[in-house]
């Protein structure tokens, strides 16, 4: 009879230390979108994002990062002309179908101008997640993260979490007072 007793509380002791936990690169993993940056898991639309930073080569023009590594998305590049850009495909209706490029908020005509090493990320938006930015957005948008941007956003976050932590010990620290002051009454 104890051997039932020891083996359950074994058997209890061993489900209750079990746990769930998610990947600590998945759990921070977040997509640029039109309107701020939403979790990679909560995501319903097509978004697709190329890290440049992680690339195992370097290129110089900015579309060779794209070809080959988004679906769906066609880059024709000939030499001495602008690289076009086709997210909605080449056959559409619609005799300009290039997409809308935002660099770090700002929409730019081009990006046969911009230098790759200074690019963070790019994402693709496509569908619902590009329809904020209206008809134009329509035929796909590029939103391309500098790497200045990118740094100037990782300060300001860093920044926040320094002043909550500070707030957070001077709460902490104002309630020991506070029990001090009760303490020697």
């Amino acid at each position: 009879m104890k051997r039932i007793y020891i083996f359950a509380t074994l058997l209890a002791l061993a489900a209750c230390g079990t746990q769930n936990y998610t990947p600590v690169e998945r759990q921070k993993e977040a997509v640029n979108i039109g309107y701020g940056t939403m979790d990679a898991d909560q995501m319903t639309t097509s978004v697709s994002t190329v890290a440049i930073e992680d690339a195992p080569v370097t290129y110089n023009d900015i579309t060779d990062y794209i070809k080959g590594k988004v679906p769906g998305v066609t880059v024709v590049s000939n030499p001495g002309q602008e690289p076009r850009i086709y997210i909605r495909g080449i056959n559409s209706n619609l005799s300009e179908n290039q997409p809308m490029y935002i660099l770090d908020g700002t929409e730019i005509p081009s990006i046969g101008n911009l230098n790759p090493n200074d690019i963070h990320s790019i994402e693709v938006l496509k569908d619902a997640s590009a329809s904020i930015y209206g008809v134009r957005g329509g035929n796909g948008v590029l939103l391309i993260t500098s790497k200045g941007a990118y740094y100037t956003q990782m300060q300001a976050e860093e920044a926040r979490q320094a002043e909550k932590a500070a707030a957070k010990a001077e709460r902490a620290a104002a309630k020991a007072a506070k029990k001090a002051a009760k303490g020697k009454k």
